[in-house]
């Protein structure tokens, strides 16, 4: 007699529950593994850019760290009528120099105004020369002039130089303003001679290798920052699909709560940072902060960020000087020449009656005339105009 064999196998409600489960064990392991491929991920960039920004950052410490005068604008160029925050009306075009221009005639005027070569036996004397240099760390294209070309594209550092003339005399005149007495230089011109003057001899040289902006471009921010993600499910933070996350700069805060700064106006504690991140994965996010509308950039990820200190030597050494290391014509008070029996007399000038080695400048003026002095009046870019010792002709320049 045959026997029947019975067939085995799964019922569809077995092979459902057994679904079920590997659905269930799937959807456990993925969310180890996500949160794995995110660190290795940013693991990958910092590992790929470390080099890059080192030497991003090497080279912007390099070229200000022995400035002996530097002034930083943030967000576009600016004129200072006076020394104190918030006098700072922004530059364009439209005159006989440009924004930049008449921002670097301005810092020569305030600092080196007045200053000549130390008088010799013969009493010969010309006025102070040299080189400025200009470095831009560029956050947002600029098409200087307008012409509808990117002159300045988001991510590259540029250099610009000036061959200066100082002007060749100048008197300091104390006023008044808020109750504070302040000294403002005021640039004079000897019978005969002439105003300060500036001669670009270099226009917008790219500073940095082109292999750097392959795959990653950098974005640049002064101040003490970290690189926080945007925890968030709204579509301007996060895009499900791709599982990308956004993440902003946060200012960094000490133990009372505080906002951590620098000495803005010598420059101590200086600190810098450079975020990497994937070509276009910059954004401008606007948002509101309880009293206006601000725009703030964000990072897709993967990004990663570093922070570089500075220290300005020269700069500090200026603002605590003592000694006298420049001179200047002698002048009354009405600016004319102070002569002795018809000849010209000489002063010294000490550094730090120069004024300050090192400012900050933020633009404090309504630009698009929304009625705030916010972000959109600004460019978003760092511009540094800076002056080294060893450039400047025909003067002493001695530190205790």
């Amino acid at each position: 007699m045959k026997r029947k064999r019975k067939q085995k196998g799964f019922t569809l409600i077995e092979l459902i529950i057994v679904l079920a489960i590997f659905s269930i064990i799937l959807t456990l392991v993925l969310s180890f593994i996500d949160p794995v491929a995110k660190l290795m991920s940013k693991a990958s960039i910092k590992e790929r850019t470390a080099a890059y920004v080192d030497n991003i950052e090497e080279y912007i410490d390099n070229s200000i760290h022995y400035a002996k005068f530097i002034r930083i604008y943030e967000g576009g160029y600016c004129l200072a009528s006076d020394e104190t925050e918030g006098a700072y009306t922004p530059l364009s075009g439209g005159s006989a120099l440009t924004g930049e221009q008449a921002a670097v005639k301005s810092f020569v005027d305030w600092f080196l105004g007045g200053v000549i070569s130390p008088p010799d036996d013969s009493g010969d004397v010309h006025p102070a020369e040299g080189k400025v240099h200009v470095m831009k760390l560029i956050n947002n294209d600029v098409d200087s002039d307008g012409d509808g070309t990117v002159d300045l594209e988001a991510g590259h550092i540029y250099e610009s130089v000036y061959d200066f003339t100082a002007a060749e005399s100048y008197e300091e005149l104390e006023y008044e303003a808020d109750g504070i007495t302040l000294k403002k230089r005021e640039v004079h011109i000897r019978p005969g001679g002439s105003d300060s003057s500036i001669t670009p001899i270099q226009q917008n040289v790219a500073s940095i290798n082109s292999e750097h902006f392959k795959d990653y471009n950098y974005y640049y921010k002064m101040g003490f920052y970290n690189l926080v993600p945007i925890e968030s499910t709204s579509p301007a933070y996060k895009d499900a699909g791709k599982n990308s996350y956004y993440s902003w700069l946060v200012p960094m805060k000490d133990s009372a709560g505080n906002e951590i700064t620098y000495d803005s106006n010598t420059g101590k504690n200086f600190a810098l940072n450079v975020v990497a991140y994937q070509n276009g994965g910059k954004e401008a996010h606007t948002y509101n902060d309880g009293t206006n509308d601000v725009t703030a950039d964000i990072f897709k990820s993967p990004c990663h960020m570093s922070t570089a200190s500075m220290a300005f030597i020269n700069a500090i050494k200026t603002n605590e000087a003592s000694s006298a290391p420049f001179y200047r014509l002698k002048t009354k008070a009405d600016g004319s020449l102070d002569l002795k029996d018809g000849n010209v007399q000489f002063e010294s000038i000490n550094s730090v009656n120069m004024g300050l080695a090192f400012r900050l400048m933020k633009p404090q003026v309504d630009a698009n005339g929304d009625g705030n002095i916010d972000s959109a009046d600004k460019d978003g870019n760092i511009y540094i105009v800076y002056i080294l010792p060893e450039e400047i002709k025909d003067t002493q320049i001695v530190y205790k």
